[in-house]
């Protein structure tokens, strides 16, 4: 089941232009897929990686 889902994961990067690449992380493991992936695809290409916090005061 995880090669299925790790295919149609890379069918789509596949069609990434190689370029510089900027990726929002949002802390759960579907982003941090998405970032293994592409630098598995990429290697050599740069990417950029941002995630926001928030602080909550009670």
């Amino acid at each position: 089941m995880i090669t299925q889902l790790e295919n149609e994961i890379m069918k789509n990067i596949r069609t990434i232009p190689q370029v510089s690449l900027s990726l929002l992380l949002s802390g759960g493991i579907d982003s941090s897929l998405v970032l293994a992936l592409l630098k598995k695809v990429y290697p050599k290409i740069p990417i950029h990686t941002f995630s926001l916090a928030s602080v909550m005061t009670i």
